[in-house]
Order: structure tokens, then sequence, then C-alpha cells
């Protein structure tokens, strides 16, 4: 594991990482000063990162601490051939889509034959594609 001390206004004190053989992240940590669990930059306390054969991530699994907001949502993250990012969805704990903070259950990334990403298309939980960009004021 590796520890870092991090800024006051992260809402915790401490990172601890835990890596895989190859060296890649697969959990994170948020502590406080008594070592207990804290929310950490993106709302969560424990983020644990599962990844594919080629050491990509496919789902990130946050949990919250006790008290904090609703249970954990899940990120999938799906791959083509050529190791570009297909789909994202965000995913409830019986891995049904859900509609994320930022209104989209599924992200589509689409690429130009050169792997140059040239639009994303979003679409809710119930399939319905959103008309304008997440996050961005219609």
């Amino acid at each position: 594991t590796d520890e870092i001390a991090a800024a006051a206004e992260g809402g915790f004190h401490e990172a601890r990482y835990v890596y895989d053989t190859r060296g890649n992240v697969v959990e994170r940590r948020f502590l406080d000063v008594h070592c207990a669990a804290a929310v950490g930059p993106n709302g969560f306390s424990v983020e644990t990162i599962a990844r594919d054969a080629l050491g990509r991530p496919e789902r990130f699994s946050p949990q919250r601490p006790h008290g904090h907001g609703v249970g954990a949502l899940s990120v999938a993250i799906r791959y083509d051939d050529r190791g570009n990012a297909v789909a994202v969805e965000y995913l409830d704990r019986a891995d049904r889509l859900v509609d994320g903070a930022q209104g989209f259950a599924r992200a589509e990334p689409a690429y130009d034959q050169f792997g140059d990403l040239v639009s994303v298309r979003y679409l809710t939980a119930d399939g319905t594609p959103l008309q304008f960009e997440p996050g961005i004021d219609a």
C-alpha cells in the first residue's frame, strides 16, 4: 500500500492505495485523523477498481462512509477490439442501469478510423437519449 497526506479541503486526512502485481491501483481508501472512513474528493471513502486482462479499468465500485448519502453505484466500462471505451454505464447494486449525478445512465463514445473521439451519445436509464451535453445548461 501507499500512503499520502491530503489537503484539508479534501475532507480526509490520508489516502491509501493498493496496487496489483502490475502496479495498477485496485483500491483507494480515504481516512480521517482517527483512521476511520472519511469522504474523499469524489464523495466516497473506498473505491475498488476491477481491471481486465490488459489492465484497463472495467469497473469502479465506490462506497460512502456510513451516514453520507445513498448507496454506492458502480461505473462499468466496456472496450472495443481497438481498446477504445465504447460504453460507460452507471449501475445499481443489482447491475441495473441508473441515472448518475450528471443525469445519464450510459455514455456511448464513438470514434473515427484513427481512434479519435468524434461524439458521445448520452442515454438515461430508460434509454431516452439526452438532447444536451451533461453538465451544460440546455
